[in-house]
């Protein structure tokens, strides 16, 4: 995806304004794809912040969600020592991972985290709920500034098997990162398998294994890691996801959506049912997206007495007309819908797990199967439905 799930260290000016704005008005929205929001909901989730060592005079909380939406919360404090961060209900759901920040000398500064054990250097700047915990308490003692990322340091107790722990000790899991390219896929699988079951209550394992969806070959092996959840985690927001996902034949939400070179006009994601419809997500800035271009060509004219390519971008407002640019360029003949203004469908859930991503459904209205055809396994497999082997 464009929007990068760690990303906006580079925007902290943006993030103190953002910061200021919501302190000086304390209630309110800010639309957009950040949103800083009211730090006084009536239901939600609650995060206490006690920090001994060092006051702060403005913090506020980054809500990172695996649907790949950032919020900005700030926080309220009467001592600077101890502070509270209400999450409202609309942000509550699928939460990543939460991160802190302060203000000084018109700077905005993280906060990381570091464990309280014996000549351990490992630190985290993201936390997280425990299960589905409502409340999360954060106990820190000011251990020192980083002279790299000048952010604050807090030494915090940490017990075995919490989310922080896990995450500081299995950084990246799910999403198969081997700095040195040598670990088979295979192999992943194994040791990921290894620690679900050695802990299927683990907040942690089950919100990355939510976000890392798209990297997975097949959704076969991402049940697998699923199956081995207890039934809590299976039943959370982010089993949910999950479940939806890895759960090949959900009819179809045909929904209405503009098409791209006329806003004012909507149309149905399939508008003739008799044939096979493959919905192809896609975005301007996506460069794997421009890779397929040619394979997509290839199958609209194979199949097409039994097949209907739509496209289907998540560009932004200010990006959809380098999305129309790039049709015209490439000469690109089938139709082209906008999705930005149906962020609450399947669609865009979907498009959050990564893109390019192909939606095959079938004449009865229910989904085939997901296709990424920068994978020659899953373009053999297109083939194979579609001549009916």
């Amino acid at each position: 995806m464009k929007t990068n799930y760690l990303h906006n260290l580079s925007k902290m000016k943006t993030l103190k304004f953002i910061f200021l704005l919501i302190a000086i008005l304390e209630t309110g929205w800010v639309s957009g794809k950040n949103n800083a929001v009211d730090n006084c909901p009536k239901h939600g989730r609650l995060v206490l912040f006690d920090i001994q060592g060092k006051k702060y005079e403005h913090m506020f909380m980054k809500v990172v969600s695996t649907t790949v939406e950032v919020s900005y919360v700030a926080g309220k404090s009467t001592d600077n020592y101890r502070w509270t961060f209400n999450i409202p209900d609309s942000l509550s759901q699928n939460i990543w991972g939460l991160q802190f920040f302060f203000t000084s000398n018109n700077d905005t500064l993280g906060i990381s985290f570091a464990p309280v054990l014996d000549n351990d250097t490992l630190t985290s700047q993201s936390n997280n709920f425990e299960n589905n915990s409502d409340t999360l308490l954060i106990k820190g003692v000011f251990l020192k500034k980083d002279t790299i990322s000048h952010n604050d340091i807090l030494k915090i107790d940490l017990k075995e098997k919490t989310y922080m722990m896990e995450k500081m000790k299995y950084l990246g899991f799910a999403f198969f990162y081997d700095p040195n390219n040598k670990k088979k896929y295979e192999d992943f699988m194994e040791d990921y398998m290894l620690k679900i079951s050695a802990n299927p209550n683990s907040a942690y394992y089950i919100s990355n294994l939510s976000a890392a969806l798209a990297y997975f070959r097949s959704t076969a092996d991402i049940k697998k890691l699923f199956d081995l959840f207890s039934s809590p985690l299976k039943n959370s927001d982010h089993g949910k996801r999950i479940y939806e996902y890895i759960n090949l034949n959900p009819v179809f939400e045909n929904i209405k959506l503009p098409l791209v070179n006329n806003g004012n006009k909507q149309e149905p994601l399939i508008q003739d049912s008799t044939k096979y419809n493959l919905i192809e997500l896609t975005a301007s800035w996506c460069v794997k997206c421009k890779k397929i271009i040619p394979t997509l060509k290839e199958i609209s004219e194979q199949y097409k007495d039994r097949l209907i390519i739509t496209y289907v971008t998540v560009d932004d407002k200010k990006e959809i007309v380098d999305f129309r640019n790039q049709i015209k360029k490439q000469n690109i003949t089938w139709r082209s819908l906008w999705l930005n203004s149906k962020k609450d469908s399947f669609l865009y859930r979907r498009s959050t797990t990564g893109i390019p991503c192909g939606i095959l459904v079938n004449p009865d209205g229910k989904i085939v199967a997901y296709f990424n055809f920068n994978r020659p396994e899953d373009l053999k497999k297109f083939h194979s439905i579609l001549q009916g082997k």
